[in-house]
């Protein structure tokens, strides 16, 4: 008799694992489609189907295109933060650029003055004045990586325009 209740009690056992699974699994799909797209044993646990490889790669694709649409918006908008520098910051566009670009180096506090009036005493007032100009030039008067983050600025506001 023990063997019918133990053989009932497995299969109701296997049955919910079975619903949880797939639960699980098309809410992982959901949640993290990029991620799970990218990772091959990821990929194989949670999308065990054809059909389930599909919607993987189409959530995949979405969720793509979605952080690309956000990266770009959120390089073209201006930080908050960065506003609240240009209003402390006198009108010089130089200085809200060099502040902008610490900002995006996740340099929240880094103080760019001294860089403005290196390249001020070079008779760089605004920042249209660096435009054409490449990082190595730029790394002449400020630090490299601020450099390469202020050409990068530059190209991108060139691309809007």
């Amino acid at each position: 008799g023990h063997w019918i209740s133990y053989g009932v009690t497995t299969g109701v056992v296997v049955a919910i694992l079975l619903v949880s699974q797939r639960r699980f699994l098309t809410w992982a799909i959901h949640v993290a489609p990029l991620e799970g797209f990218h990772v091959l044993p990821i990929r194989m646990a949670l999308a065990p189907t054809k059909r389930m490889k599909l919607e993987l790669k189409r959530l995949a694709f979405e969720r793509a295109k979605e952080i690309k649409s956000r990266v770009y918006k959120d390089r073209l908008t201006i930080d908050p933060l960065a506003q609240e520098i240009t209003v402390e910051r006198s009108s010089h566009d130089l200085g809200i650029l060099l502040d902008k670009a610490a900002i995006n180096l996740g340099l929240r506090d880094f103080n760019t003055v001294k860089y403005e009036e290196r390249l001020n005493a070079e008779f760089f007032f605004e920042a249209n004045h660096l435009r054409g100009r490449d990082v190595e030039f730029l790394a002449r008067y400020i630090p490299y990586r601020l450099a390469e983050e202020v050409h990068s600025l530059l190209k991108l506001e060139d691309a809007v325009r």
